[in-house]
């Protein structure tokens, strides 16, 4: 039987294909099973049209399969611009020697944006995304420097670093959301990659207040009001105003930010993320090690 051949194209991608999925026949095999291959050879001729969807189908599927990139691998790329681990830049890390690690921030990062899809907004869930993915339009993001846009008077404060740990960030969260700022107001929280947010009510109000930030600095970027600027008092409300513009809609979100001084502790404990698909290998490692050492342990007691 003649080799099945991929559709008419380039000889440079055609060649790009072959290379790195195989010939048609033996990316049908793989993805539909060798009766399927039969029973497209036998009307070949006749249905060629649906032969070449097929084979474009078949074609896409494979590419985005081998292109296909671990998603706490991206985050650990994109998180590596915060230095979250290193001391030198950050005067408290939370957790421990494990949870201070780059990996598992990445992995806690991923899995904690993971469930904001059913607490928040897609506009709520798109400015944390925004924050840690550096997205920011901020003066430091384009290498200027400029005043803080809420008003606290650092002049070099327009950048995600200073806007989550900025006094106006702290009054927020201690009038307003009921969360205590010494704990939370650190690049980490709003990074989402610390063990303290530790249950669905906490996240929540954590993204709304990201979305806060935000849409106040947005704001007030694009409306200075002349040469006085914005007040403390005014860049505040227009923070907290962005908060409930954010949960506006939202039943969950609603419901989580009026509660925030009445049931404090209500809201789910976040489910832990899933073993990586290295674990059983990891674990099995583990074991060979313990043995080994047992071994060696023995082996110099007998010596002795």
């Amino acid at each position: 039987m003649v080799p099945q051949q991929l559709p008419p194209t380039t000889d440079a991608q055609s060649g790009e294909v072959e290379g790195t999925l195989g010939t048609l026949e033996q990316i049908l095999s793989a993805t539909k099973g060798t009766n399927a291959v039969q029973t497209r050879s036998a009307d070949q001729a006749s249905n060629s049209k649906k032969r070449h969807q097929s084979c474009q189908g078949c074609v896409y599927k494979g590419l985005v399969a081998a292109s296909l990139q671990d998603p706490v691998n991206r985050f650990r790329a994109k998180m590596s611009r915060w230095n979250l681990h290193l001391s030198s830049k950050h005067h408290y890390i939370p957790g421990n020697v494990r949870q201070q690690t780059p990996l598992w921030q990445a992995s806690r990062a991923q899995w904690l944006l993971a469930n904001l899809k059913n607490l928040v907004p897609p506009r709520v869930q798109s400015a944390s995304f925004s924050l840690i993915w550096n997205r920011w339009c901020t003066a430091h993001r384009f290498q200027k420097q400029e005043f803080c846009k809420l008003g606290c008077g650092c002049e070099d404060g327009d950048r995600i670093e200073h806007y989550v740990k900025c006094k106006i960030t702290k009054e927020v969260m201690r009038r307003k959301l009921n969360i205590n700022p010494d704990t939370y107001a650190t690049l980490h929280t709003f990074c989402l990659a610390t063990p303290h947010i530790s249950d669905t009510r906490l996240l929540c109000i954590i993204s709304l207040l990201t979305y806060g930030l935000y849409t106040a600095t947005n704001k007030i970027r694009h409306n200075p009001r002349g040469s006085r600027g914005w007040s403390t008092h005014d860049a505040t409300e227009a923070v907290v105003q962005a908060v409930r513009e954010g949960a506006k809609g939202h039943p969950h979100a609603l419901k989580t930010l009026r509660s925030c001084w009445t049931t404090p502790q209500d809201g789910r404990d976040i489910a832990p993320p899933p073993l990586s698909p290295f674990a059983p290998k990891i674990a099995r490692l583990r074991t060979l090690w313990h043995e080994r050492q047992a071994a060696a342990k023995r082996r110099r007691c007998e010596f002795r």
